[in-house]
């Protein structure tokens, strides 16, 4: 099962609740709370920082909404996020906390990749390419089920 943006979201908890489900991938998919990432995505269309709207959104009080945890944790197939660290939609550094997390703290079997110079559609921000995406994501696949 995969899913973009939002439906980052809605495919882990898609497969926590299907026994029919090998994997996950989420391409630019946030781990945080709806909540915090609707504030990160604020605070960057109001021009602050990217590391700046992550740290904040952090520490965010606010209403939560939708939280993606429970799902994530109980979710017991291999996971692949794919996110670029020049995304303006999503708290990156905040959604590779809770996957390191996850990993650490509840032994999932979940990856991530982070591209330094792409933004949220997982393009390059100064050459507009997504090559290696696609490769990564069958390279991943590959060694997960590969021979």
């Amino acid at each position: 099962m995969a899913g973009i943006s939002q439906a980052g979201w809605i495919a882990p908890l898609a497969a926590s609740k299907s026994s029919d489900v090998a994997i996950a991938i989420s391409l630019s998919g946030p781990t945080c709370t709806v909540g915090q990432e609707l504030y990160y995505s604020d605070l960057t269309e109001e021009g602050i920082s990217l590391e700046k709207a992550s740290d904040m959104a952090r520490d965010y009080t606010g209403p939560h909404g939708f939280d993606p945890l429970p799902s994530l944790q109980k979710l017991d197939v291999p996971g692949l996020w794919l996110l670029g660290a020049q995304d303006s939609s999503i708290p990156v550094p905040l959604t590779t906390e809770i996957l390191d997390s996850l990993i650490t703290d509840h032994d999932k079997d979940f990856s991530y990749i982070v591209y330094p110079n792409m933004n949220h559609i997982l393009r390059d921000v100064d050459t507009g390419q997504i090559y290696p995406v696609l490769d990564d994501a069958l390279n991943w696949l590959n060694e997960e089920f590969g021979d």
